[in-house]
C-alpha cells in the first residue's frame, strides 16, 4: 500500500484532539447519504406513480386507436394490422342521461362481453346479461343516486336514413351494476355496454366508432401508427403520446421539478463536505508543511486530500443507497405508519385508483444518482486540496 493512502486513512480517521473536524466530516457524510437516499425514493415513487398511470391509460386507450369518419366496419382495418397486434373493437358516443330529476352528461362506451365481465363490481349483486343492461361507474352513480335494477333514460345520437343523417333518440337502459372503473373520468361520466347490444341501441349494424391496438411497447407504437396510416389513408391513426400529450408534459414537467429540488439537496450536502475538507485542511497545516520537507510533491498532497473526498463520498454512497433502497422497498408500510400517527390518510386508494404507493426501482437511476453525487463531490474537493499546497512552510513549522 502505498504511503499517501495510509495517511488518508489516518486523516480520516481522526484522533480524540481534532474531535471538531471529526463531527464536521460524519455531518457531511450523513448529508450526502440523506441526499442520495431521498433521492432514490423520489425517483423510485415517481417512477412507479408513471408506470401504474401509463399501464391504466393503455389499458383503456391503448397503443394505437383508428378512428374513421363516423362509424366503419372493422374488417377493413383488421386486415391491414400486423399478425401479432392485438386489438379491441369499441363503439363510443356521448349523450344525455335523465335520473331523479338530475340531467348529466355521459360517455357511452361499448365493449365484449368479456371486458364487462372483468369490471370490479361495488355492489355485491350483478343482473344477467340482457337487452339494454348497462353498468355505471360509482362516482357517477352516487352523484346522480342510481341503485342496481334502476332503469334510466338516455338520449344519445341515432344514425337515421338519408336526408336525416343523425337524430337524438331516447332509450331506455337499465342499470345491471355499479362498477368501478380504472379511470377517473369512467368513474364519473361512464356507462358500459355490451358491444353487440349498442349496436342495436344506435342502429349501427355491425360497425364500431373506434378500433384501438396494443403493441408489445411504446417505442414499437409510433412506428406501427405511421404504417398503419400509410396503410388506411381513410382513417385517422393516433398514438397514444397523441392523445395524451398534456398528461404526458405533466408527468415529464413533474420529474424534472422534483429532479432540480432534490438534485439542490445533494449539491448542499457537498458544500458541507467541501467545507469539512477545507476546515480539515487548515487544522493540518503543519503535518502538511513536515510532508513537503520530507520530500511530497504537490501533486501527491493534492491527491491525499482529494482520496479523502472520494472516500467520504464513497461512504455516504454506499450508506444512502442502502438507506434508500431500504425506505423505497418499505414505503408503504411508513406510509401506513404515518397515518397511524397523524390519523389522517395520507395516501388516499379513491383517489389514485391504487391499493398502495407504486415503486418502481431502476438499476439505471440509482446509478446515474451516485455517480453524479460522486463525480460532484470530487470536482468540489479540488479547490480546498489545491489550496492546500499554498501554505507557507516556515510560517506552519
Amino acid at each position: 500500500m502505498h504511503w499517501s493512502n495510509l495517511i488518508v486513512i489516518r486523516y480520516f480517521r481522526s484522533r480524540k484532539k481534532d474531535k471538531f473536524v471529526n463531527l464536521t466530516s460524519k455531518i457531511a457524510t450523513f448529508a450526502i447519504s440523506f441526499g442520495i437516499a431521498v433521492l432514490i425514493v423520489a425517483f423510485s415513487v415517481i417512477r412507479g406513480f408513471e408506470e401504474s398511470i401509463f399501464d391504466k391509460v393503455l389499458q383503456d386507450q391503448g397503443h394505437i386507436a383508428i378512428f374513421g369518419n363516423g362509424n366503419f366496419e372493422a374488417k377493413e382495418v383488421i386486415c391491414a394490422l400486423p399478425k401479432n397486434l392485438k386489438y379491441k373493437e369499441i363503439v363510443e358516443t356521448h349523450g344525455m342521461l335523465y335520473s331523479n330529476c338530475k340531467t348529466e352528461t355521459v360517455l357511452l362506451r361499448a365493449v365484449n362481453q368479456k371486458e364487462i365481465d372483468n369490471l370490479t363490481s361495488t355492489t355485491g349483486r350483478r343482473l344477467q346479461n340482457g337487452k339494454n343492461k348497462a353498468y355505471i361507474g360509482y362516482r357517477f352513480a352516487k352523484l346522480m343516486g342510481i341503485k342496481v335494477g334502476d332503469k334510466l333514460n338516455l338520449i344519445v345520437p341515432i344514425k337515421a336514413t338519408p336526408p336525416f343523417g343523425i337524430l337524438p333518440e331516447q332509450i331506455e337502459i337499465e342499470v345491471a351494476d355499479i362498477v368501478k372503473f380504472n379511470m377517473h373520468d369512467l368513474n364519473r361520466f361512464g356507462i358500459f355496454v355490451e358491444l353487440s347490444e349498442a349496436q342495436k341501441m344506435l342502429n349501427l349494424k355491425n360497425n364500431i366508432t373506434k378500433l384501438i391496438c396494443y403493441a408489445n411497447c411504446l417505442e414499437e407504437a409510433t412506428q406501427i401508427a405511421l404504417q398503419l396510416q400509410t396503410k388506411l389513408p381513410k382513417y385517422n391513426v393516433f398514438t397514444w403520446q397523441d392523445l395524451n400529450m398534456l398528461f404526458a408534459d405533466i408527468m415529464r414537467i413533474q420529474r424534472n421539478m422534483v429532479s432540480v429540488i432534490l438534485i439542490a439537496i445533494i449539491l448542499l450536502a457537498i458544500t458541507a463536505s467541501t467545507a469539512s475538507l477545507a476546515l480539515f485542511i487548515n487544522m493540518k497545516k503543519r503535518e502538511i508543511s513536515i510532508l513537503m520537507i520530507l520530500g511530497a510533491k504537490k501533486g501527491t498532497i493534492i491527491h491525499i486530500f482529494i482520496k479523502i473526498a472520494a472516500l467520504i463520498a464513497l461512504t455516504s454512497s454506499i450508506i444512502g443507497t442502502i438507506i434508500g433502497l431500504l425506505l423505497a422497498y418499505n414505503i408503504d408500510y411508513i406510509r401506513q405508519f404515518v397515518e397511524f400517527i397523524l390519523q389522517r390518510p395520507v395516501f388516499d386508494p379513491q383517489i389514485y385508483l391504487l391499493p398502495a404507493i407504486p415503486v418502481s426501482i431502476h438499476a439505471l437511476d440509482i446509478i446515474i444518482i451516485l455517480m453524479a453525487s460522486f463525480i460532484t463531490s470530487l470536482i468540489a474537493a479540488v479547490i480546498p486540496a489545491y489550496k492546500s499546497t499554498s501554505i507557507n512552510v516556515l510560517e506552519n513549522l
